[in-house]
Order: structure tokens, then C-alpha cells, then sequence
């Protein structure tokens, strides 16, 4: 008759990046993941910083899929900068932002009227 449900998939299988991907990945990409660091940072101490970091989560997290090995570790060297990133930390507030000099801007929130 009828089946409901999820349907069966056959030969279904999950394939999770190891560490020799990861390092395929890196060894491959290394230039353009450092510029993409760099880029991001603007000092290559903090860029080198990020770069590192990205690499020990690499190897923290064994449940990543191979096929997404490698946006993953996009996605990880840009989360790494903003949150190292001090306007992130500081975050915004109602009154002002802070800006990277330690100044405090204000935002005019009076409408104006034509």
C-alpha cells in the first residue's frame, strides 16, 4: 500500500572530515586563507592569531561533513575575527558607538522634517 514517513535511503553515508582533510585544506588554501585573515584584521600579528586559532578548532571538531570541510573553515576563520574584534566586544549601545580611538560618537536620533 501506501508508506508514510520518511522515505528509506539506500547506501545513505555520512562522510566526516578527518584531520588529513583538514589539512589538505589548509595546505591548499593557506595563502588565501591568511589574506582572507589579513584582510579581516589588518595587522598580521592578529591576522597570524586568527589563523591559529582556526586551525586548533579545526582539530576540536571531528563532526564536519568532507563536502563542507572547506566553507566550514571559512565560516570559522570569520567568526574567530569578530569575535576578537574589539567594536564587537564592546558592542553597541543606544547612545553611541564606540569607535576604534575610544571616543564615544553619538547618534542623532531627532527626525527632521522637510
Amino acid at each position: 500500500m501506501f508508506r508514510f514517513g520518511k522515505p528509506e535511503i539506500e547506501n545513505f553515508r555520512a562522510d566526516y572530515a578527518k584531520h588529513a582533510d583538514f589539512c589538505e585544506i589548509f595546505e591548499k588554501d593557506i595563502k588565501r586563507l591568511y589574506l582572507l585573515a589579513f584582510l579581516l584584521t589588518a595587522d598580521h600579528k592578529q591576522a597570524e592569531q586568527c589563523f591559529a586559532s582556526t586551525v586548533e578548532e579545526a582539530f576540536k571538531k571531528p563532526t564536519v561533513f568532507k563536502e563542507w570541510a572547506r566553507s566550514w573553515v571559512n565560516r570559522t576563520l570569520i567568526e574567530k575575527r569578530l569575535r576578537s574584534c574589539p567594536l564587537c566586544q564592546t558592542g553597541q549601545t543606544k547612545k553611541g558607538i564606540r569607535g576604534a580611538q575610544g571616543y564615544t560618537r553619538t547618534v542623532d536620533k531627532t527626525k527632521s522634517t522637510l
